[in-house]
């Protein structure tokens, strides 16, 4: 007998992307029938800076409105040993629930078929986990396009500029922007090469080139620069970005499993 289908998604701990995931579950309900999708919880100690009493109140809200979704809280890692501040913190703390993601997807994957793992931006490390199950493996970026094409083509900008970002006196070239930005307009997680946060993004850019696809907050006519560079053929966006990601993908394939 075949098993039943089901989307797994995996925010971080705050709020503003924990919604917006609660949002994209609601929208590939809306497009298929017969699916069910499960939210990996993680929750910071309270003694952290990043707990907020507003995650439990956001999670019961959903379980009470029936939306036809769950979710699978995850056993609570650590945070790292290594000092750090801010993001950088953060960001370690989800990488080390990457066993307990790693599990879950492979309990989950006992009873059904896991047709789509989506990531956000924040979770990206988890990736690595489900490739070993089968399990097609999408980002989701909440910050549209251009973000989208920044944070791609970062292992570029790395390359390229000795000194940190914020020093720039000259506006950065990035494909997919309609003009240069100015590098106060970057995101400030990037503009300093000695912090962690920055190591963080160069690192997982990488990632971006072997996910089966990338989930954007945007639509065609409102980004139409951006999202042509991130969906030119390989051999033309080979020579716009150093790290090109597969596809740029829509809510009704992943469902479909295509």
């Amino acid at each position: 007998m075949m098993k039943a289908r089901r989307v797994v998604l995996f925010p971080p701990a705050g709020a503003g992307h924990l919604l917006s995931m609660i949002e994209l579950a609601r929208k590939i309900l809306l497009h298929t029938h017969n699916l069910s999708i499960t939210i990996l919880i993680i929750r910071p100690p309270s003694s952290s800076p990043f707990a907020s009493s507003s995650i439990s109140y956001h999670l019961d809200a959903v379980a009470a409105s029936e939306l036809g979704f769950n979710f699978r809280e995850l056993p609570q890692a650590a945070f790292p040993e290594v000092e750090s501040e801010g993001l950088a913190s953060n960001l370690g703390f989800i990488d080390n629930h990457k066993p307990a993601v790693s599990e879950a997807l492979t309990a989950l994957q006992e009873t059904t078929t896991i047709t789509a793992f989506i990531v956000d931006l924040f979770c990206i490390t988890s990736t690595t986990a489900s490739p070993h199950l089968g399990i097609p493996t999408f980002l989701f970026l909440t910050s549209g396009a251009t973000t989208t094409c920044i944070v791609i083509y970062l292992l570029e900008m790395d390359r390229k500029y000795e000194c940190d970002l914020k020093y720039l006196t000259k506006e950065v070239e990035i494909p997919g922007s309609v003009r240069p930005l100015p590098p106060s307009t970057l995101l400030d997680a990037i503009l300093r090469k000695e912090e962690d946060s920055y190591r963080w993004y160069v690192g997982n850019a990488r990632l971006c080139s072997v996910l089966d696809g990338i989930l954007v907050n945007t639509f065609k006519k409102l980004q139409p620069t951006a999202i042509e560079v991130l969906t030119m053929d390989g051999a033309a966006k080979s020579e716009k970005s150093a790290n090109p990601c597969k596809t740029l993908t829509f809510i009704d394939n992943i469902v479909n499993g295509q």
